[in-house]
Formats: structure tokens, C-alpha cells, sequence
């Protein structure tokens, strides 16, 4: 017989899922359990665990795949800096997932800190990046940071929230007055 941590650490992340859902409707307190847990694990969330997570993937895009993907094709001409943007939001896409996810669940504690993180990646890949690939990347960060900023107040933010990120804002991204200025436009609607 099979130790019970062998056949666990052989699941794929689909069958695991598939066993949790088992799991659950099969006794109330199993599932109220793994709620519990799944719960307890969700809420630890680092801003700066995301900054460098972003920033990291930026940084591993290569100029050489924009110069690749662009340019005449059966469809039309592809802009550099169209692909360049369609590269940095597939590296979001998971993140922003993700502040999706803590919007869905009411964690507005955990997708603060997801958008802190988003930011603040994209932030330092625009300001400190010194890779071939940002020079094709001019205001695309900022567009995303943006983006993402409108993203996370329209759901669960009190006005405190929305006046903690504007100095979060202030302090760790001082060069983007524009995120500033978007917010001091923000006034949540009780």
C-alpha cells in the first residue's frame, strides 16, 4: 500500500482539484475545513513577492522576439510597440488573475497588496530596466500601472484603502505623478 503523502505529491494540480471538489461535497465539514485552509492561505500575500516577481518576468523579454513578431504578416503590419504591449500584458495576465481572484473573494487587504506589487514591477522595469527590450516598451508600463490602478479601486475599496494607495503611491513611485493624480480623482461612493 502506498503511503497517503506519495500518491498527494504525484497529483497534478488538476487532480488535486478534482479531489478537493470530491472531498467537499462529500461532508460538510471537510469542505469547511478546506475553506478554512485554503483561506489561511490565500491571505499571505507580499507586495514586494509580487514586485519582484513582475519586474523578473519584464526583464526576461527578449527585444529579439518583438523584432520577430513584428512587421509584415498575412494579417497586416505589426508595430513593434503593439507586440511589445501584447508581451507585458501576457506577463500581467496571471497577476491580474490574481487581484481578480482577491476582488471575487472580498479580500480587498490581499488585492491591495497584488496591485502594490503590479505597480511597483512595472514601476521599476520603466525607471531602473536597462534591457534592449524596454526600450521598445516607452509609456507601455505606465499604461498598464494605470490600467491596473482602475482595476483594483472599482471593487471592495473604502475611501481609507483608496487614500492608503495614494501614499503607497507617493512614497514607492514618486515619478509617476499620473497614478497620483488618478486617484486624488477617486473618491469612493458610499
Amino acid at each position: 500500500m502506498r503511503k497517503p503523502r506519495e500518491v498527494i505529491n504525484q497529483l497534478s494540480p488538476e487532480d488535486a482539484l478534482t479531489v478537493l471538489k470530491t472531498l467537499a461535497d462529500s461532508d460538510a465539514q471537510i469542505a469547511k475545513r478546506i475553506a478554512e485552509v485554503a483561506t489561511e492561505h490565500l491571505r499571505e500575500v507580499n507586495w514586494e513577492d509580487v514586485n519582484a516577481d513582475v519586474y523578473d518576468a519584464l526583464e526576461s523579454l527578449e527585444v529579439e522576439d518583438v523584432w520577430n513578431q513584428a512587421g509584415p504578416s498575412r494579417n497586416g503590419y505589426r508595430e513593434p510597440d503593439e507586440v511589445a504591449e501584447e508581451m507585458i500584458g501576457s506577463i500581467l495576465q496571471p497577476y491580474m488573475e490574481d487581484l481578480n481572484r482577491y476582488q471575487r473573494l472580498n479580500m480587498p487587504e490581499q488585492a491591495a497588496y497584488v496591485c502594490m506589487g503590479i505597480l511597483t514591477g512595472l514601476y521599476q522595469f520603466e525607471h531602473e530596466s536597462s534591457s534592449e527590450f524596454r526600450e521598445w516598451a516607452v509609456d507601455i508600463p505606465l499604461f498598464y500601472a494605470e490600467d491596473t490602478l482602475k482595476k483594483w479601486y472599482t471593487k471592495h475599496v473604502s475611501q481609507e484603502t483608496v487614500d492608503e494607495m495614494k501614499s503607497f503611491i507617493q512614497e514607492h513611485m514618486p515619478g509617476w505623478q499620473e497614478l497620483q493624480r488618478l486617484l486624488k480623482r477617486t473618491t469612493v461612493k458610499r
